[in-house]
């Protein structure tokens, strides 16, 4: 089973996280996966193309020196090695073609009571670059007001992270105004979090 790690409640979330497992990974595989809501929120959205409303690359983890992701609100820290970050990306586009961007982790907390959680954007593409994994986004339009508008400006990404806290995979992603992840690229500012 799950163990969620979250300053989310948990019990709200448990049965969503379960569900979310990811179908590569048996219950006897040595590498069982726990989803980690590492908010990276404000992931500092890149500043956009000039005449672009909306970045159309944004940074979805980063890859610290260290090999020590961390959190400001100090969970963690997630281990994750540069060599494996190509299967990083692989493991995150075999549950789906294309992984959704929603609003505030809506489709773990609001879906679950029957709310909304539409996609703004949708994640088709991933790149591991200087800075770590970054992944190209088919905005929906209001994806790309609501980015344009500065009304959020900072991505969260969930995490599938193993027991020993090695990053597994990225289920999906949110925009956020929390920073949590350090070392993450600004939605609509150059530069990044620094690395405290």
């Amino acid at each position: 089973t799950f163990k969620p790690l979250s300053t989310l409640p948990l019990g709200p979330i448990r049965k969503r996280l379960r569900m979310m497992r990811p179908r590569e990974i048996r219950d006897d595989s040595p590498m069982r996966t726990h989803p980690h809501i590492a908010m990276m929120a404000e992931q500092p959205l890149p500043a956009p193309e000039p005449g672009a409303d909306a970045p159309e690359w944004i940074h979805l983890l980063p890859t610290p020196a260290d090999g020590l992701v961390k959190t400001a609100d100090g969970r963690g820290p997630y281990r994750l090695e540069r060599a494996a970050l190509q299967a990083i990306i692989d493991r995150s586009f075999q549950r789906t073609p294309q992984i959704e961007i929603d609003v505030n982790h809506a489709t773990y907390l609001a879906a679950k009571n029957g709310g909304r959680s539409d996609a703004v954007g949708w994640i088709v593409e991933m790149e591991v670059r200087e800075g770590g994994i970054w992944g190209r986004v088919d905005w929906t339009p209001e994806g790309r007001r609501l980015v344009s508008e500065r009304a959020y400006r900072g991505v969260s990404p969930v995490l599938m992270a193993d027991r020993s806290r090695n990053v597994a995979s990225i289920a999906n992603a949110s925009l956020v105004n929390r920073p949590n992840l350090l070392g993450m690229a600004w939605l609509n500012l150059e530069g990044a979090m620094p690395l405290r």
